[in-house]
């Protein structure tokens, strides 16, 4: 598809990304990616969210993420059932199959990070978080193929779902400011020295 489209990969995982936030396309790991549903009624209502371009400064872009994701987290808390936390869990589950492949890793962490966006229960702010995950995505692949940054992001995720197991919004809140912390610090030190 990318060749066929004179675009990279990132361009072609971004934009699926993006469809399958809004729940457009469905990527199960192992299997094809399907069209979930036909209904691009967020395309055609012309509904707007926020452009966010390499223009923008990392930690404004960081800064709206965490607002936005903290929300979302503790209202995923509040909201939280079986089906999710098995959902969650699944995820961990592909993660961990994941071993060092980053791009593998990549998919199944913005299907996590789309699963309590979701659970949230505001689609607008679910949208426009997902807008803040795929900024600057196509570094995180080499982030992510450092050592140990899986396994790191996995060790956060764990917290994350351990806290909305137990509906603990302030354990949720915590362990959502630490990953994504780390993440906005790593991605600032990989820009930093690529610069150099």
């Amino acid at each position: 598809m990318a060749a066929s489209l004179s675009v990279s990969r990132e361009t072609v995982r971004g934009a699926i990304g993006i469809l399958a936030g809004h729940g457009i396309l469905r990527v199960t790991h192992g299997a094809r990616t399907a069209v979930a549903s036909a209904d691009t009624g967020a395309f055609a209502a012309g509904r707007t969210v926020p452009a966010i371009g390499m223009h923008n400064d990392l930690s404004s872009v960081y800064e709206a993420r965490l607002l936005i994701e903290r929300y979302l987290a503790r209202r995923a808390a509040n909201l939280v059932d079986a089906a999710l936390l098995n959902e969650l869990q699944g995820s961990l589950d592909a993660q961990r199959a994941c071993g060092g492949d980053a791009v593998r890793f990549l998919l199944c962490d913005r299907d996590f990070h789309s699963l309590i966006y979701q659970a949230g229960g505001n689609e607008i702010l679910s949208d426009t978080a997902m807008i803040l995950y795929n900024h600057l995505l196509e570094f995180r692949r080499r982030i992510v193929s450092s050592p140990g940054a899986i396994q790191q992001s996995i060790a956060e995720h764990t917290a994350i779902v351990d806290a909305l197991g137990q509906r603990d919004a302030d354990a949720v809140e915590r362990a959502v400011t630490a990953h994504t912390n780390r993440i906005h610090e790593t991605t600032r030190a990989f820009l930093k020295a690529k610069m150099t």
